[in-house]
């Protein structure tokens, strides 16, 4: 089902508070899982993210891993964590969170690409990834199943992952559609939009297009 997250109320907050709202709300992806409570996380991105601030600042107990040598040399050890928390698209950080998650744990994994009259404009979102990253969607999904992954459902974050205010499934049109209907509100022509707004959130390769998706996946799930 698409998640309407609670808006934060208008008007002047104390800071703590509304640090405590920006945190929680980072965070809502969580109820995206079978259970929110995450257990220990480790996390695969960049050191200095938001996201991974929420996570610490949440109370969770997360282990940032790197892919290259010095992380080697760590030697975190394989299947020892319950979620997997990837700020990256790219195969080696996909392979790495996989190795590091036990069996039966989730992975959940934020693909931010430009909008796409940004990338027309040829004005980059900022912190979109690299240029050499993975393509999103089609190759990071075909990536965790090959790595043994199932469950595999894509999220679109609206309007982006920092003041997401929706989150709604990609590839299920009755369930995207339902965004569309509690957008249109009472309007007149409420049940067309609700129809195409399904069937094209409906359409699995329309999450290529979006820019702030997410894949959800559970090591070892049905395929």
């Amino acid at each position: 089902m698409a998640l309407r997250l609670a808006t934060p109320p208008s008007g002047a907050l104390a800071p703590s508070r509304d640090r405590r709202l920006q945190t929680a709300r980072r965070l809502d992806w969580r109820f995206l899982l079978p259970e929110p409570h995450l257990g220990r996380v480790v996390y695969v991105g960049p050191a200095e993210d938001r996201l991974l601030a929420a996570l610490r600042e949440g109370g969770t107990s997360v282990v940032v891993a790197r892919t290259d040598a010095k992380e080697r040399r760590a030697a975190l050890r394989d299947a020892s964590f319950d979620a997997a928390v990837v700020q990256s698209s790219r195969p080696e950080a996909l392979a790495r969170a996989a190795a590091l998650l036990r069996p039966g744990g989730w992975l959940y994994c934020e693909l931010a690409r430009p909008a796409p009259w940004r990338r027309l404009a040829g004005a980059p979102r900022r912190g979109a990834p690299a240029a050499g990253a993975s393509r999103a969607l089609p190759h990071a999904r075909s990536q965790l199943r090959q790595l043994g992954f199932g469950d595999v459902e894509a999220h679109w974050h609206h309007p982006d992952f920092e003041r997401c205010a929706w989150i709604v499934p990609v590839g299920h049109r009755a369930t995207a559609g339902a965004f569309f209907l509690a957008r249109a509100g009472g309007r007149l022509l409420a049940p067309l939009l609700t129809r195409a707004g399904g069937w094209i959130l409906g359409a699995d390769h329309v999450a290529g297009l979006l820019p702030c998706v997410s894949l959800v996946a559970r090591k070892g799930g049905a395929e």
